[in-house]
């Protein structure tokens, strides 16, 4: 976002993230054109730089590979495991036992790559 543009609404995300009792989700709802990937780039920009952005996706029409939704699930894992030794080495027994997920529907990527890599 360009300087004093959407101050409140960057100031009540980063509240959200900073606050261990929160929520698990913030969702930004509004027409198409007003902002809101803006507002997210800007959000993750913020907490890469003070180390607290595990990992993010942008769905995209102009980036080659951002459009495809198989895409999330493993883009998010291997953010999380360059982010998280301890999730590395628990998505690698994931990977070793799960060969094929990529190719599984994202409820069972979500399942195998993210939920019980954390358990």
């Amino acid at each position: 976002c360009h300087a004093g543009t959407r101050v409140k609404i960057i100031q009540d995300i980063e509240k959200w993230a900073s606050d261990p009792n929160g929520t698990s989700g913030y969702w930004i709802c509004r027409v198409a054109g007003t902002g809101k990937s803006t507002i997210a780039m800007s959000i993750c920009e913020s907490l890469k730089t003070i180390g607290t952005l595990a990992a993010s996706f942008f769905c995209s029409h102009q980036i080659p590979g951002c459009n495809e939704y198989q895409m999330i699930i493993p883009t998010l894992a291997y953010q999380l495991a360059t982010y998280s030794r301890r999730f590395a080495i628990a998505l690698k027994g994931a990977l070793v036992q799960y060969l094929d997920i990529v190719s599984k529907m994202p409820d069972e990527q979500v399942l195998r790559l993210l939920i019980e890599p954390w358990q």
